[in-house]
C-alpha cells in the first residue's frame, strides 16, 4: 500500500527534465486511501479487511547547481486505521485501532546525461530512509513505514512535443531498487505522457508504473503487513492548473490493475505547488 502510495507521487514534475540552481518544484500534498479489500495475487482479491490511510507529504524538487537537482519525499503525517477484519469462516471481527506518526523519506540525487532540443535523458540515485515504523497500533500490526533501506537506481528519457496550439511531453523510465533484510529487489519502469492547449495553464497527465521482484525464492515470508516480495501495475490520471506563472494545483487517482497484498482501492491526492523556473 505505501508502495502504492509512493508510486503516485515520484513522477511529478522531473522526468528527464533536472532542476538547474535557482529553480525548483515544491508541492505540498494529501492522498487518502479507504479499502475493503486487498490483492492476493494477479487479479485476484479478498474483500476482508477494511482500512484507511491519510498521507499529508511534502516534495521537493531543487536545483544544486548546471544538471544537477537534489529530490525528497517526505511523508509528514501518516494516519493509518483499521476498522474491522472477515476471518476465515465469514465471521467480521470489530476492530478499532488507529495510529499516526511520520512516514518512511526518499531523498535523492538527479544528473543531468543529456539535454537536446528532441531528448532528455537523466540519471537519479534515491535513498529510502525507514524512520517510519512497521509495527504500531494495539496488535502491533498497523504502520507508517516498512522499516527497510532502499537504494533506487533509475534513468528517466522525455521527448517534447507539440505546436502553436498544443504542448506536451512523454517519459519512459526503469530503475532498480535494492531492498535491505529479507526484502527482495525489484525492476521497476513505466510511462508518463502530459499534453496543455496553449495558454489554457492547464496540464492533463497520464502515467502507468509497475514493480517487479526479483527473486522471490522458495518461500514467501511477511513482516508486519508486508510481504517480502511486492509486484505491481498501477495507472494514475492527474490534472495540474497553473493559478499564477509559479503556483498551480493538483488532483489525481491512482488506482491498480493488478498486485499482491494490495489494497483494492484508488488513491485520491490533492496537491499545492510552486514551479520556480
Amino acid at each position: 500500500m505505501l508502495v502504492l502510495l509512493l508510486s503516485s507521487q515520484l513522477m511529478l514534475a522531473g522526468g528527464g527534465w533536472v532542476k538547474s540552481k535557482g529553480q525548483g518544484y515544491y508541492k505540498f500534498g494529501q492522498s487518502w486511501v479507504e479499502s475493503m479489500g486487498y490483492f492476493s495475487g494477479g487479479s485476484n482479491f479478498s474483500p476482508r479487511l477494511s482500512s484507511q490511510l491519510f498521507t499529508t507529504s511534502f516534495y521537493m524538487e531543487h536545483g544544486l547547481g548546471e544538471g544537477i537537482s537534489l529530490e525528497t519525499y517526505l511523508p509528514v503525517y501518516v494516519r493509518h486505521t483499521v476498522d474491522g477484519m472477515i476471518e476465515e469462516d465469514g465471521e467480521l471481527v470489530v476492530i478499532n485501532d488507529a495510529i499516526g506518526g511520520i512516514g518512511d523519506m526518499n531523498v535523492g540525487l538527479r544528473k543531468k546525461i543529456h539535454s537536446g532540443s528532441l531528448i532528455q535523458i537523466s540519471a537519479s540515485l534515491t535513498l529510502g530512509l525507514p524512520i517510519g515504523s512497521p509495527t504500531l497500533g494495539e496488535r502491533e500490526n498497523l504502520f507508517t513505514g516498512d522499516g527497510e533501506f532502499n537504494q533506487l537506481i533509475r534513468s528517466d528519457l522525455s521527448i517534447p512535443f507539440g505546436n502553436d496550439a498544443i504542448a506536451g511531453y512523454s517519459t519512459v523510465y526503469a530503475g532498480f531498487n535494492n531492498r535491505s533484510g529479507n526484502f527482495t529487489n525489484e525492476l521497476w519502469y513505466g510511462l508518463e505522457a502530459g499534453v496543455s492547449i496553449q495558454e489554457s495553464k492547464f496540464w492533463l497527465i497520464g502515467r502507468i508504473n509497475a514493480i517487479e521482484a526479483g527473486d522471490t525464492g522458495e518461500e514467501q515470508m511477511f513482516t508486519n503487513n508486508f510481504t517480502q516480495s511486492m509486484s505491481f501495475t498501477n495507472y494514475m490520471v492527474e490534472t495540474a492548473i497553473y493559478l499564477d506563472p509559479k503556483i498551480g494545483l493538483t488532483a489525481s487517482y491512482t488506482g491498480s490493475i493488478r498486485g499482491n497484498v494490495l489494497l483494492v482501492a484508488p488513491v485520491y491526492s490533492l496537491g499545492l505547488y510552486m514551479d520556480i523556473r
